[in-house]
This record gives structure tokens, C-alpha cells and sequence, in this order.
């Protein structure tokens, strides 16, 4: 006991110079007759592995050894099988990056058996990432061969891992699943209800990619339906609602199931049924008379923004898919505003009620819905209702006069934004203007005129209106020649792509001008079966997400292709608008846009992304699609939205002079651990900061310095300034140390800039 509490003592106080003097100490405790002073040391080395990669790299014989001897030199059976399993563990973290080694490795445990069955979960885990990445088909079917294999384990635990693993392998297809499933559908008889959690869940998540081959246990999921354990249950009713195998029949008696369990269930689950429920009305358009109600139900009886937001999205994504269902899904919302708390959820429903209701049968119906709204919430909704009810005058005539009385009452509101946007709307209506044409025009006053005739008014107190129609007016092309930020409008310029004009972006052009677009980033590799290209769009209070996809299946047909995007700030980044592709054949390149609310100046967030469509095979002999396909999701990689792409590098005329006379000042210092040298430091943080170097600060003028200042410059796209005077230290032993010094106009630009590391 003392001997492994020590060793556990001592990584926590060494450190990488420390090392050399404690190695033996380590390597003699890992083959310790003591499966706790082994376990002990190998665990401290896989936590200490990160910093002293080459060191722990030279014990390879002693963890080898501690692999194979599971019980021989240990005192108890049960902790030997520990060591074993800590030893995979650490075998695998040395060995990683070694192709050739890992599958070694693997296959060593394919010939001899293990005694840990967590040292089987892990090896299983270990063959599967060989089985993803190996393009070898040999290799991959060798490893499937051995993972098949212990799917007979005697160990539940192990054949569950198996069988998790061929069906979450990307290549896998219903006949190597064939197997998997066979265990999972008598894991599903179990008596234990871990192994039928553990079982159904998998099928759950495999029901979305093969709905056919899951299908072959829909009798056994349906007698799981009513277990009293409300987890299998729900996993059961949403992989009978991915199946997709079955009729509207069968879907009705499904939904008469969930009604009888639904409130009793987690909000985790209530989700997950939610989203199944929208998937199985997509693909059922005529079930949507049954799956509404049920849908206004959950949303008006339960009371949490995350699930109230999840009933809204797949509402959302009904009206804009099925006709027939816009109509009822529009009253159910503008309903369920009458009596919700969440500003965020009214504010996105309004969006959709001006831009879906006004093309309904009977739009008036919604106006007293959005009229509630000026007169009973905040301030945040009435603006959001002011916008609704003048797409509703701008669209439909016959309403357009009792809109402007209603609007008219808005004048006297007590925020000054309802105030001017309602002013605004209704001066443009008297002269016949749209909401598109209110902000575009070709001229403008002269700002130096303007300047002078307000000072001159606010100094003499009159009471009298400024008369503009003294001020000249000046042609918005030679105004932008004058303007000081002139660099701004030419990078904007060189930015956007001539081959692609931003404006040709549905519903994009009452957004207002394309402040920028930055550099398209690959969300696939570009040898996978779907291409994905993304590009950032940003406006003054919007971004713009397109997603370029190439299908590059000559024996597939995608229908109905979208992307689901979800971002973690989604209070402050607000999706209000998405498109679909209708059909994407072989080698045919399409777009999808995705148009967020951007309720915060500059947010900085991480977007998770999934490929959604139906698949339809094409018959090699007639070249003809299938009459039916099926659906499936393609994950794509992450990307992250953060200060650098509000930013545009300017370089500074006198950047001491500018420096000194921002008044928002941050400093911070950071310790850039993994990072080995100066030149490398300069390039990364001009790469996170997309700013421009000035005075030549990127060029070391001594290679031998361990010193260096480095002087950035940019502009965000509201045209404030940020100059940051960066100096950094790099030492062998820390890596590189930087004390950050910011300088803007504003404290929130400070602060984000400093976030951003």
C-alpha cells in the first residue's frame, strides 16, 4: 500500500528534469509481484505520458511484459486482470502513431488470449480505430474477422463491445452486420437490464444508417416498449420511429404507446423522441395531422428551454417541408407565444410567422398573435413583432391599413428602438418603399456637411428641423474613394470571390451588405464519399454558413439533403433560416445556406455539423434510381466561429501614435506550452489573431534571441480599430511565454481579443 501511494505521490511532484533519476523506480514497479504497486505505476505513467513522451516510450519491455503476465506475478487474480488491462492502455498510447506497431499489436491479441475482459474492451476499441483508418482492405478485414470473433465471448461485457464496434464501423454493410445484430437481438431477451440498455442503444443509433437490417428485430424492440425501465423503453419506441420500415398504421399505434410513458421520462429523452418524431413525419408527410398535436402538447406542458427549443426546431423544419402542414404547424406556435416565457423561442417564431404567414390561406388570423406581443412583452419581442407585422403590410395589401394603425401605437412605446423602427416602417410605406429598397440607395449626404449642420444645431438650441435638402448628397462610389478606412472596402473586395456574388444567397439580401467572407474550409477529406466545402458570410448582424457539397457516388441519388448545425451559444447565435437540396446526383456540386442571428457583436462558438439526405441506389442494369430509398447522416468535421473572422488586417501609418491614443487597454500573459520556438510562436499568433504585422515585426533580425516583440494591426467590420503589442519569451523547459497588450476603442473588442488564445 505505501509503495503504490508513493509511486502515485511522485508523478505528481516530478517533473520532465526530474525524469532520469525516478525512471527505475517506475520500470521496476510495473513488473512488481504487486498488482497494486504495478497498477499504480503504470497508471502514473499514462498521466505523465503527455510530458515525458520519451522517456515512458523506453519502457516498452516492461509494459510488454506486464501485458502478458495478466496473473502470474500478481498476489490477486482480480487486481492482475487490472494491471493487464492498464497495461493495454499504455501500450497503446506508446505505439499510437506507429501504424505498423499497432496492428502488431492487435493481431498479438487475436492469437493469444486475454484473461481481462476490460482488456478486451479496450483491444476491441484499438481494432476498430485500425479498422477506420487502415486502407488496406486486407488489414480492415482482418481486424473485422478478429473483432466477429469475440462477438462468441463468453464475457457479455466483450460481445457487446464487439458487436458496438462492426455497427459503428462507417464501412460496414448488412451482411458483415448480420452478426452484430444476432447478439444484440438476444442480448434484448436478457434478463438484466444493463445488457438490454446496452443493447438497444446500439440499435438506436444504428436504426438511422440501416433501418432494414435493424428491422429484423422489431418484434423483440416492440416487447421492449413496455419494460419498466423508462431508458429501454424510450431507446425502443425511437428505433421503431428511425426504422422507417413500417406503414402510418403502425406509426399510429406507436404514438399512441409514447403518449402513455412521455411525461414521465428525462428531458434527455424527451428529445430524442422529438427528433424522431420529426424524422418519421418528414418521412410520412401525411402522419403530420397525428405528430402536430402530439408535438403542441409536449411543448405546452413541459417548462424547459432546451426542450422547448428542440419541439421548436422540429416544427420549424415541418412547416418549411411539408405544405400541408404549415398552416397548422403556424397556428400551433403563434398558440403557444400567447402563453411562453422564453424571448428567445418568441423572437424566432415571429421570424417565422412573417416570413411563412404571410403566403397563408388566412394571414389575418396571425396578426392579433403578433399584435399580443407589442402589447405584453419586452422590449427585445416587441422590436421582433414591429418586423413581423410590417412583412405582413408589405405582403398582403388587404391588411396593410389596420397593420399601420397598430403599428402607429408602437410610437409612444418606451424603448427607442421599437420607436425608430416603427417611424422608419411606416415613413417608407407612405412612400411606397418595401423593406429591401428602405436601405439601399446609390447616394448619401455629405458626412463632413452633416457634421457641421448638427454641431451648428445642438449649439444655438433651436427648435426649428434641420433642412436636409441644403446638405448635399454624395454618389456612394466616390464617398467610399474619401473614406479614411479605404483599405477596409479594398480587402472586402479582394475577399469575396468574383465567380460567386453573395447576393445571389436566398433571402439574403435584407441582411444588408456582405461585410466579409472568409477562407473556405474543408469539413470532409477529400477521398471520402462526400465532399463538404465551408464558407463564412458575415453581415452586420447576421452570419451566412455555405456549404458547398460534391456527391461523388456514381451508384447514389441523394434526395432531401440538408445540414444540421449546432452551435453551443445558441442563445446568442439564433438559427432563422436554412435551404435543402432537392436532389444531388453523381459529381454534381450544390449549396446549402445556413442564416444565423448574431445577438452578440462578436461571439465566439464551435459549430457541430451532420450531413442529413435519403439515399436512393441506382439500379447498374436500367441506370435508374430505386422508387425507395433511405435515410442517412454523414458527420462532418467541427469548425469554430471566433473574433479573427470579424477581423481584417490593416497595417498601421504610425503605429506607436495609433497604439497610444486607443484609451481600452488589456494586458494578459500566457504560457504557450506547446509551442517549440519564436518563429513558430510569430506564425501561430498571427494565424489566431488574422491581424497584419507592421514594421516588419514577423522578421527575426537575430536567430540566436530568445526575445522578440511582435506589432499587429486590423479592423473589425464595424470599422473600430485593434492594435496589440505583443512581446515573448521562449525557453527550452516552459516553451513560449507572451504578454499580451491590447489596445481598441472598445472594452468587449480587448476582451474578445484576449479570449481568442
Amino acid at each position: 500500500m505505501y509503495k503504490s501511494n508513493a509511486i502515485r505521490a511522485l508523478s505528481k511532484i516530478s517533473d520532465a528534469s526530474m525524469m532520469q533519476s525516478v525512471e527505475r523506480y517506475y520500470k521496476q514497479a510495473i513488473v512488481d509481484r504487486s498488482g497494486g504497486v504495478a497498477s499504480a505505476s503504470l497508471v502514473s505513467a499514462y498521466h505523465m505520458f503527455k510530458e515525458n513522451r520519451d522517456v515512458i516510450k523506453r519502457w516498452v519491455n516492461e509494459v510488454q511484459e506486464a501485458v502478458g503476465n495478466s496473473n502470474a506475478s500478481v498476489q490477486y487474480h482480480a487486481i492482475g486482470l487490472i494491471v493487464q488491462y492498464h497495461a493495454i492502455g499504455l501500450m497503446y498510447l506508446i505505439r499510437q502513431h506507429d501504424k505498423l506497431a499497432l496492428n502488431k499489436f492487435v493481431n498479438y491479441f487475436g492469437k493469444n488470449a486475454i484473461r481481462s475482459p476490460h482488456g478486451y474492451v479496450m483491444v476491441i476499441r484499438i481494432a476498430k480505430q485500425v479498422m477506420e483508418e487502415e486502407r488496406d482492405a486486407e488489414i480492415k478485414m482482418g481486424m473485422f474477422k478478429m473483432i466477429e470473433g469475440w462477438l462468441r465471448h463468453g464475457n457479455d461485457m466483450v460481445s457487446i463491445e464487439a458487436a458496438k464496434a462492426i455497427c459503428e464501423w462507417s464501412e460496414a454493410t448488412p451482411k458483415e452486420l448480420f452478426g452484430a445484430v444476432a447478439v444484440l437481438q438476444v442480448c434484448l431477451s436478457s434478463g438484466r437490464s444493463a445488457l438490454r440498455l446496452a443493447a438497444i442503444r446500439i440499435l438506436n443509433k444504428l436504426a438511422g444508417k440501416h433501418p432494414l437490417t435493424v428491422a429484423t428485430c422489431n418484434v423483440d424492440i416492440e416487447a421492449l416498449i413496455s419494460d419498466s425501465n423508462r431508458s429501454i423503453a424510450t431507446f425502443a419506441i425511437t428505433t421503431l420511429l428511425k426504422n422507417k420500415t413500417g406503414n402510418e398504421s403502425s406509426v399510429e399505434r406507436l404514438m399512441k404507446q409514447i403518449n402513455s410513458f412521455f411525461n414521465e421520462i428525462s428531458i434527455e429523452f424527451k428529445s430524442i423522441i422529438v427528433e424522431a418524431i420529426k424524422s418519421l413525419c418528414l418521412k410520412f408527410p401525411k402522419t403530420h395531422s397525428m405528430m402536430l398535436p402530439f408535438l403542441f402538447n409536449t411543448l405546452r406542458d413541459d417548462r424547459g428551454l432546451t426542450h422547448k427549443t428542440c419541439v421548436v426546431n422540429a416544427f420549424v423544419e415541418i412547416i418549411y417541408s411539408i405544405k400541408e402542414a404549415s398552416d397548422v404547424g403556424l397556428g400551433y406556435l403563434a398558440e403557444f407565444i400567447e402563453d411562453c416565457s422564453h424571448s428567445s423561442l418568441i423572437v424566432r417564431i415571429l421570424y417565422l410567422i412573417g416570413d411563412v404567414g404571410p403566403k397563408m390561406k388566412e394571414p389575418s388570423k396571425y396578426i392579433r398573435y403578433v399584435f399580443n406581443r407589442i402589447m405584453l412583452e419586452k422590449a427585445v419581442v416587441r422590436v421582433a413583432a414591429v418586423d413581423c407585422l410590417i412583412k405582413f403590410a408589405n405582403e398582403c395589401k388587404e391588411l396593410k391599413p389596420s397593420v399601420i394603425s397598430m403599428l402607429k401605437s408602437c410610437l409612444k412605446d418606451e424603448d427607442s428602438e421599437v420607436r425608430e423602427k416603427t417611424l422608419i416602417y411606416l415613413k417608407s410605406m407612405e412612400k411606397g418603399l418595401k423593406v429591401e429598397e428602405l436601405f439601399s440607395f446609390d447616394s448619401f449626404y455629405s458626412l463632413n456637411e452633416l457634421e457641421n449642420n448638427l454641431i451648428e444645431y445642438l449649439d444655438k438650441n433651436n427648435n426649428c428641423e434641420i433642412d436636409f435638402s441644403r446638405i448635399p448628397m454624395i454618389p456612394l462610389r466616390e464617398m467610399r474613394k474619401k473614406k479614411k478606412n479605404v483599405e477596409i472596402e479594398e480587402i472586402v473586395k479582394e475577399e469575396i470571390k468574383p465567380e460567386f456574388n453573395v447576393m445571389n444567397i436566398p433571402n439574403v439580401a435584407s441582411l444588408g451588405e456582405c461585410l466579409k467572407n472568409c477562407k473556405s474550409i474543408q469539413l470532409t477529406e477529400s477521398e471520402t464519399e462526400y465532399n463538404v466545402v465551408l464558407t463564412k458570410y458575415l453581415f452586420k448582424e447576421h452570419l451566412v454558413l455555405r456549404f458547398e457539397i460534391v456527391n461523388t457516388l456514381n451508384d447514389q441519388i441523394l434526395n432531401n439533403v440538408h445540414v444540421e448545425s449546432k452551435c453551443d451559444l445558441e442563445d446568442e447565435i439564433v438559427l432563422i433560416n436554412s435551404t435543402r437540396i432537392d436532389e444531388l446526383k453523381f459529381n454534381e456540386s450544390k449549396d446549402i445556406y445556413l442564416t444565423f442571428l448574431l445577438k452578440n457583436k462578436f461571439p465566439s462558438a464551435t459549430f457541430t455539423n451532420l450531413l442529413k439526405f435519403n439515399v436512393k441506389e441506382i439500379d447498374p442494369d436500367t441506370n435508374e434510381p430505386e422508387e425507395e430509398g433511405y435515410n442517412d447522416e454523414y458527420s462532418l468535421e467541427e469548425f469554430e466561429l471566433n473574433i479573427s473572422d470579424f477581423v481584417l488586417p490593416i497595417e498601421s501609418k504610425n503605429f506607436d501614435v495609433e497604439f497610444n491614443n486607443l484609451k481600452c487597454e488589456l494586458i494578459e500573459t500566457f504560457v504557450l506550452s506547446s509551442i517549440k520556438s519564436i518563429s513558430v510562436g510569430i506564425s501561430e499568433l498571427i494565424s489566431i489573431f488574422s491581424l497584419s504585422p507592421n514594421n516588419n515585426s514577423q522578421s527575426i533580425l537575430d536567430p540566436n534571441s530568445n526575445s522578440h516583440t511582435l506589432l499587429l494591426s486590423g479592423s473589425l467590420l464595424n470599422n473600430e480599430r485593434v492594435l496589440i503589442k505583443i512581446r515573448m519569451v521562449y525557453h527550452s523547459s516552459v516553451g513560449l511565454t507572451i504578454e499580451l497588450n491590447v489596445h481598441s476603442n472598445d472594452d468587449d473588442i480587448c476582451e474578445a481579443i484576449v479570449n481568442s488564445i
